[in-house]
């Protein structure tokens, strides 16, 4: 695998040597802990506790989700939430459920925030993504 220098020299903090990160690496190791760990559940989940958990550095983080993934963390982890919600939908689980309680049992914190989510990420409402999904 090739190495990617992500970090250009206006990104690192004062006096830090920045030295290149394997791009591919910390992806696949962030994916895996997020999917493997369904952390996106966790509805306080921040990106300080994604660097604890991978030992990836904060800022490489969000440089990864930033620039690389053109995303913010709470994008990049909402995103997983919707599929998370996606999933219940497919499997019939969500049929008998609310909206809201589709969005708690999906991570999200509160009602405004899985409006906001889904809205953004989809260009729908949740009812509207909600009623096009379901089986």
């Amino acid at each position: 695998k090739a190495a990617t220098n992500l970090l250009a020299a206006s990104d690192a903090k004062k006096g830090e040597e920045v030295k290149p990160i394997l791009m591919d690496e910390h992806k696949m190791k962030v994916n895996n802990y997020v999917i493997q760990s369904q952390v996106y559940l966790n509805p306080t989940f921040s990106i300080i506790d994604l660097s604890r958990a991978t030992n990836i550095p904060v800022h490489h983080l969000r440089l990864l989700i930033n620039k690389n993934g053109g995303q913010r963390f709470n994008d990049f982890i909402n995103q997983y939430r919707i599929d998370h919600m996606q999933a219940l939908i497919d499997n019939g689980e969500a049929l008998s459920k609310t909206l809201e309680t589709l969005a708690f049992e999906s991570g999200f914190s509160s009602k405004a925030a899985f409006i906001r989510g889904v809205k953004k990420l989809t260009n729908l409402t949740p009812s509207v993504y909600f009623n096009q999904r379901k089986v």
